[in-house]
């Protein structure tokens, strides 16, 4: 699981987010204006799908639980800074739980 969140924290940083975002703004706009329409029969299982994902972004969300505390690597003054270091990386934007989060809201918004 964590060489999978390692890979999608890679393919999945804050631009490529940003712009799946702006891909998906942009496609309901154009939906909205008339540009396309999809009958409900099509839209079920892409909205199936969709909801998939999203579940599954809830079930790796309970395993990055893990990183709610610090790590115990001794208490020594390394051992604190490494896991206040490590802590801080599992938890800023450019983390797994950041990209997992853009990911969410986009998968809604389509």
């Amino acid at each position: 699981m964590m060489g999978a969140l390692s890979a999608m924290n890679k393919s999945m940083g804050t631009e490529a987010m940003a712009k799946m975002g702006r891909s998906a703004d942009a496609l309901i706009s154009s939906a909205k204006s008339g540009g396309f329409r999809v009958t409900k029969e099509a839209a079920d299982p892409i909205i199936e799908v969709l909801n998939n994902y999203i579940d599954e972004i809830s079930i790796m969300r309970t395993e990055l639980q893990a990183f709610d505390k610090m790590p115990p690597l001794g208490n020594h003054d390394y051992g604190r800074r490494v896991a206040q270091h490590m802590h801080a990386a599992a938890n800023d934007d450019q983390s797994v739980r950041a990209s997992l989060d853009a990911l969410e809201i986009v998968l809604q918004q389509s």
